[in-house]
C-alpha cells in the first residue's frame, strides 16, 4: 500500500519562559493507506500537536516532509478506507 502521509525527525518546541520545552524530537511517523493508527500518550506528550503538524495546522519547528504527500491540491483517495460503523 502506498504512503498517505509521511514524517521524518519531528521536533516540536514551546517557548517556556526564558527557555523551551521540548515536546519531542526526531519523531517519525508514516501512514499508509487504509493503515488505522493510534496516537497514545500521557497529557502533555505532544498528541495533539503531531496531529496538528500532520493536519498542516501548525509548523513542527524543524521536520524533513515529503511534499508529495502532503499535495493538497490533489483529491484524496478514501477508496480503500474501512466504511464507518455507527
Amino acid at each position: 500500500m502506498s504512503e498517505v502521509l509521511k514524517l521524518e525527525s519531528i521536533t516540536r518546541r514551546y517557548r517556556e519562559g526564558e527557555g523551551q520545552l521540548e515536546v519531542f524530537s526526531g519523531l517519525d511517523l508514516s501512514v499508509k493507506a487504509g493503515e488505522i493508527v493510534a496516537l497514545v500518550g500521557q497529557s502533555g506528550a505532544g498528541k495533539s500537536s503531531l496531529l496538528h503538524i500532520a493536519g498542516l495546522l501548525e509548523a513542527p519547528t524543524s521536520a524533513t516532509t515529503s511534499p508529495e504527500l502532503m499535495d493538497r491540491s490533489r483529491p484524496l483517495n478514501t477508496s480503500s478506507w474501512p466504511s464507518p460503523s455507527l
